[in-house]
């Protein structure tokens, strides 16, 4: 038996990030509070200076003082209604092939915990590795707990995966998009660029890691 730890954004789900999907869905249905845009807004102004990734990636403010179970319930509505429809067939059919060989297949991604649950059932895969956001009296804070699922923190977030449930002498998988990726594709005994952004493609050829293109 192998494990295939599958990145969600531009590989599972293409051309654009789950959510980003679902952040376009609550815009549309009119679900995020005004001051929430303000929020959204000041949390970047206070950390693009000197963390981009935390001012971007990690600021969740558009989620703040809404109910846990209202935006899960809203997450599984755009995940049939639109999130769905991004996820090629070539994406599950790489997930199948590996389930048939009886390979543990995990979803490791920064993507919102619900998003990546939700994902993980539709594709079957066994377990999830993604971002936890922080909640106080069943409201969300905008926060995020734990490690963000990305650089560093994505090889770090598969280590302990790996330490944590004694799977040290099995064969690693990892398919993943971005050059940010690096790290985590690094930990692999098989690499997979998939949709590679151009960095990655580059990357990747001169390592002879496979390059595949899922649509």
């Amino acid at each position: 038996m192998a494990i295939a730890f599958f990145d969600i954004d531009h590989t599972i789900v293409s051309s654009i990030s789950a959510e980003k999907i679902f952040f376009s869905y609550l815009t549309k249905k009119r679900r995020i509070p005004l001051i929430n845009y303000f929020r959204v807004a000041t949390f970047f102004l206070e950390n693009i200076l000197f963390n981009p990734y935390k001012a971007t990636l990690q600021n969740k403010q558009y989620l703040a003082n809404q109910n846990k179970d209202e935006v899960i319930k809203w997450g599984k509505e755009c995940f049939y209604a639109e999130i769905k429809k991004k996820m090629p067939k070539s994406a599950l059919l790489a997930v199948t092939a590996h389930k048939k060989k009886g390979d543990k297949i995990i979803l490791l991604s920064g993507n919102l915990f619900f998003l990546a649950e939700l994902i993980k059932d539709y594709v079957g895969a066994d377990d999830i590795v993604c971002t936890q956001l922080e909640t106080k009296e069943n409201l969300f804070t905008g926060k995020i707990i734990g490690l963000h699922a990305y650089k560093e923190a994505k090889r770090t977030l598969l280590k302990e995966y790996i330490k944590k449930h004694h799977l040290e002498k099995q064969e690693i998988y990892c398919y993943a998009n971005s050059i940010a990726d690096l790290p985590f594709l690094e930990c692999a005994d098989h690499p997979i660029a998939v949709n590679p952004s151009w960095h990655l493609k580059k990357e990747a050829l001169a390592r002879n890691w496979p390059v595949v293109f899922y649509t």
